[in-house]
């Protein structure tokens, strides 16, 4: 047995006779020898059952090897044939059409000898399993099972807090690893680094693989790890050399957007069998619901956290999200760009730390912002016509010190400048937000923003929505504008939280005298829409220099 192919074409007769029992005493005694002496013919003895009947959980449970390169060239070729040559002798059954309007078509059918070869493999395979377990000679001691292997580790992690005790630099194996809060950055085997934004559910398949239960997670992938796979309940992404994020909401819809590269996204839980599929470039985005097919959606790279974000930054999903981030574009934890802001007569995203629009008469309407989820819409609280549009299912209310004026935009951060005093960062009680770790929404009068917490809700599996809070007031700096009078009373805004279109606790109207108010706001489960909106109080916009700082909302 000193030629490969002699030996394996030996035992491949052998195994067939086997199988249709026509085997004698002697060639079994050879066959048993060949599968006890010879760990390759063992190896092929189990391949060969397994590619007969499918048994692929028989041999992951004897623990087989995988047989080297050339053994698996050759059995491809021989199965091949076999293959090949069950085609040739399949029968075909035909029939005597009954009525001349009936077209024939053959059909083909396994012979009860094949029938019978299929149950003998699976009859054969579970008797080689028991003569495993009780044979000798390395067999006849059945080693404990494996534990499993080790296919990824903590590399580092922000504020996180796990469903069970984890560490930084843990290793771990196949299996679910859950993040309630904060951030962890994950590092496969195989070089593929993941960042886990919590609340998060991911199972560890293997080191190429894993199962997305809930949250969202980004994945940057080497080249030598090209076909890595993040499966979830309704679509699998695969990976051909690329950055992406995948998100799967509280529905189990699947969403993806690619950073830089190829993926393809494909209905359905198994990567090998689905029944869409599409395949993804730079800068485009889609997602799969519980109907299995892919539609587009606009690509929003700030979805997504792609790297560790500074650890003192004041958001932290599972606890608190900042809507300042969200009106920056973001997710709300801390992916939004500081200085974007949002036209509240138009919807349209400015960058507002490069250009500060002076009081400017407005145009009704309530106007969607198409760039944002997370923001239902945006409009200037005009009350001199009534009631008003203030989200998009229609519900009204009446603004009776608004004007159809507004100065500035809707930012995440505060500026202001005008042609008596230069640009600065705006300050509440001599402090600075204009950061991620002291964040604000700058609002001057006459704005209004309104928040989806529905679509908040949704890509944040497990959490609800308790509350809103904010501390707010009129900045410090007014004072510096040249033209500022001290005696006058400009500098008054009324300050307005509404949900669902009914205002909560009192409206606040407040002067740059006075000290900045806490706010806090309940939130139901059942509240869908957050209204936040800022009059000049029946004055004037001048000075009015309003800012909410660490607008969030509290998580549980």
């Amino acid at each position: 047995m000193n030629d490969s192919t002699d030996k394996y074409q030996v035992i491949r007769e052998l195994i067939e006779c086997s199988l249709d029992s026509s085997i004698t005493p002697e060639q079994s005694k050879q066959l048993n020898e060949y599968i006890i002496h010879f760990p390759e013919l063992r190896r092929y003895y189990c391949e060969y059952l397994n590619i007969t009947t499918g048994m692929e959980k028989v041999c992951e449970d004897l623990h087989i090897a995988d047989i080297e390169a050339p053994e698996k060239t050759m059995l491809a070729e021989i199965f091949l044939q076999d293959i090949l040559e069950c085609e040739i002798k399949s029968k075909a059954t035909q029939s005597t059409p009954t009525d001349s309007n009936n077209i024939y078509v053959p059909r083909k059918e396994f012979s009860s000898s094949q029938f019978w070869k299929i149950m003998g493999s699976v009859a054969a395979m579970i008797m080689f399993a028991v003569f495993l377990n009780l044979t000798e000679k390395g067999i006849k001691n059945t080693p404990a099972p494996k534990s499993k292997p080790i296919i990824a580790s903590i590399t580092d992690e922000v504020n996180a807090r796990w469903a069970t005790v984890r560490h930084i630099d843990d290793q771990l194996r196949s299996g679910l690893i859950e993040l309630k809060e904060g951030f962890a950055s994950i590092s496969m085997n195989d070089g593929v680094e993941l960042i886990l934004q919590g609340p998060c559910g991911v199972e560890l398949e293997n080191s190429n693989q894993v199962f997305l239960k809930y949250g969202s997670l980004s994945a940057n992938v080497p080249k030598n790890a090209i076909g890595f796979t993040v499966r979830s309940q309704f679509a699998s992404v695969i990976d051909y050399g690329t950055e992406f994020g995948v998100s799967v909401d509280t529905q189990g819809q699947v969403e993806t957007h690619i950073f830089k590269g190829k993926v393809a996204l494909r209905s359905g839980s198994n990567p090998l069998l689905f029944e869409d599929s599409k395949f993804l470039h730079t800068s485009q985005a889609a997602f799969v619901d519980k109907t299995k097919k892919n539609v587009a959606r606009k690509f929003q790279p700030a979805r997504f956290a792609r790297a560790l974000p500074d650890r003192n930054m004041f958001a932290m999903p599972g606890v608190r999200l900042d809507l300042a981030d969200i009106v920056g574009g973001g997710n709300g934890f801390g992916t939004g760009e500081l200085g974007w802001a949002i036209n509240p007569d138009t919807g349209q995203q400015l960058d507002a730390s490069a250009e500060i629009m002076s009081s400017i008469p407005a145009e009704a309407g309530y106007h969607s912002v198409e760039e944002n989820p997370f923001i239902d819409g945006v409009f200037v609280p005009n009350g001199q016509n009534g009631p008003i549009k203030i989200n998009s299912i229609g519900n009204t209310y009446h603004f009776p010190d608004g004007w159809p004026v507004y100065h500035g935009a809707i930012a995440n951060g505060a500026w202001h400048c005008s042609n008596l005093v230069e640009k600065h960062m705006l300050q509440l009680a001599r402090k600075e937000f204009v950061s991620k770790v002291n964040p604000a929404i700058g609002m001057h009068s006459n704005q209004a923003i309104t928040f989806d917490l529905d679509a908040i809700r949704g890509s944040m599996a497990n959490i609800d929505i308790v509350s809103f809070e904010t501390l707010c007031g009129i900045s410090d700096t007014v004072k510096r504008d040249r033209g500022f009078d001290p005696q006058s009373d400009g500098g008054k805004v009324s300050f307005y939280v509404i949900v669902d279109g009914t205002i909560q606790g009192k409206k606040i109207t407040m002067s740059w005298r006075d000290k900045p108010s806490r706010v806090s706001v309940p939130i139901k489960s059942n509240n869908r829409f957050l209204t936040l909106a800022v009059t000049d109080a029946g004055d004037s916009t001048a000075f009015d220099w309003f800012m909410l700082t660490e607008a969030v909302l509290v998580l549980n």
